[in-house]
């Protein structure tokens, strides 16, 4: 259980940064790639800064995980990123109305499922 804090404060930083970009995305709109307006795509995503935002936040959950991964075990802390997966579940219908499905709730109980007996061995 050693490093616990660090890896719990990455995992909700990442959803946290997640979040920043999913918002940032939304004022953008959906963006058409190709690779001949890849700079024109760069300027227009980094100059918002809610996603400038969430790239702080990612570096910071980073931070965040490393400490933790000096402190605990890989095979105990990965598992941890799975709290991030029900989180955006979630937070993704509540915050920007996504769709809500039975198995998507069944899919998000099944990994709520695997983290615990991960976290009791």
């Amino acid at each position: 259980m050693k490093g616990i804090s660090f890896l719990l404060t990455s995992v909700f930083l990442n959803v946290l940064g997640q979040l920043a970009f999913k918002a940032g995305m939304l004022k953008i709109g959906e963006i058409i790639f190709h690779p001949s307006k890849i700079f024109h795509i760069g300027v227009q995503i980094f100059s918002k800064p809610i996603i400038l935002l969430g790239v702080l936040l990612y570096a910071v959950s980073a931070f965040s995980w490393v400490i933790g991964l000096s402190k605990a075990e890989l095979s105990f802390a990965y598992p941890m990123l799975s709290i991030g997966y029900i989180l955006i579940f979630f937070l993704s219908v509540w915050l920007f109305a996504e769709p809500f499905s039975i198995p998507r709730l069944i899919g998000t109980i099944v990994v709520c499922g695997g983290l615990v007996l991960v976290a009791r061995s």
